[in-house]
């Protein structure tokens, strides 16, 4: 069972806002207009992150000892995967729903080559945040 984590972005924070937002259920909350360092530090301290990091992500089943093919996978993967932690980096930090959807769509399916079901299942959020933020308007568009 995948868990959804909701971080608030609320211009409350001070004077007791930051505890509504996490007594009404928000896993962290960060206060506007967002930092892309702040919004970094509360994502990786989420529980499915830290779950995550010590769970067994890798399925080897899947490559039925196919040490050979492994290898092409693993090092197709280290080849690619840096430039799009980096793209979804810049994406949050410029605010490109499109791109962040892009990015982390990308990534999901190169980690889910691996089985790697609790990354697939972080990449996945990122994705489907790129999405929400495009279908509904900025507010500063408005």
């Amino acid at each position: 069972m995948t868990s959804i984590h909701i971080v608030a972005i609320a211009a409350d924070i001070l004077n007791g806002g930051r505890e509504r937002h996490l007594a009404a259920g928000a896993s962290g909350c960060i206060a506007k207009p967002v930092h892309p360092r702040e919004l970094f530090d509360v994502v990786e301290n989420l529980p499915i992150i830290q779950e995550s990091a010590t769970a067994n992500v890798f399925d080897a089943a899947l490559f039925e000892n196919d040490l050979e093919f492994l290898a092409e996978i693993v090092t197709l993967f280290l080849e690619t995967y840096p430039q799009l932690l980096s793209e979804i980096e810049e994406a949050i930090s410029e605010g490109d729903a499109a791109g962040l959807r892009v990015a982390a769509h990308t990534l999901k399916g190169a980690v889910a080559n691996f089985g790697a079901k609790a990354v697939v299942e972080q990449a996945e959020t990122l994705e489907t945040m790129g999405n929400m933020s495009r279908t509904r308007p900025c507010a500063d568009a408005r």
